[in-house]
């Protein structure tokens, strides 16, 4: 990263999306709710002046991105680093329960392969280096970045040494993290818009 170039991240949790469990989570698209949410996460971007909208490959991702970028007037781009937590190889959990004790041991292990295909180490490091790469090719920018809970957990509690479990329960879809560059200093935490 340039040492001159000063901007601002503003990390976004994608929307809550329309569950359907006989689909990949990757598919997802947003619900109605999750998209009459972006309108108003928008406008309250608004304010953080923002150049560019990159968003991760996932659809719900994406849609959360079409709809930023659009309110906002400013260009989309896309990057596959962005992405969630790799889980190809698991299915649907039978409770609310399984799946947050998996995701807790994945934050409470993260260099141990305990859920999905990338250990939270992994997640966090193909995570940082797209993340970083992203801002190295727009120095200066301020840039709005949709991606994901898991991803955008790693990432904030490295930086600022909250409990990870309890940081990742905590998010909202959407939900944002503002982090000032190049010093990565988180500035404002919002865990939920709309209802």
């Amino acid at each position: 990263m340039t040492s001159n170039s000063t901007g601002t991240l503003i990390l976004v949790r994608h929307s809550q999306p329309k569950i359907v469990t006989d689909y990949q989570p990757s598919l997802w698209t947003l619900s109605d709710s999750g998209r009459a949410r972006c309108h108003i996460l928008a406008k309250t971007l608004a304010g953080y002046y923002p150049d560019v909208v990159v968003s991760s490959m996932e659809v719900k991702a994406i849609e959360t991105g079409q709809i930023l970028a659009t309110d906002l007037n400013k260009p989309l781009k896309t990057h596959e680093g962005l992405r969630e937590h790799a889980r190809p190889n698991v299915g649907w959990f039978d409770t609310v329960e399984e799946f947050e004790a998996q995701v807790s041991a994945f934050f409470q292990h993260p260099r141990q392969l305990v859920f999905g295909s990338e250990t939270a180490d992994e997640a966090h490091r193909r995570f940082s280096l797209a993340l970083y790469e992203v801002i190295e090719t727009l120095p200066g920018s301020n840039l709005v970045v949709v991606t994901h809970g898991t991803v955008l957990t790693l990432f904030t509690t490295r930086l600022t040494g909250a409990d990870p479990y309890l940081f990742w329960r905590g998010l909202g879809m959407p939900a944002y993290v503002v982090v000032s560059v190049p010093a990565m200093k988180v500035l404002e935490v919002c865990t939920k818009i709309g209802d």
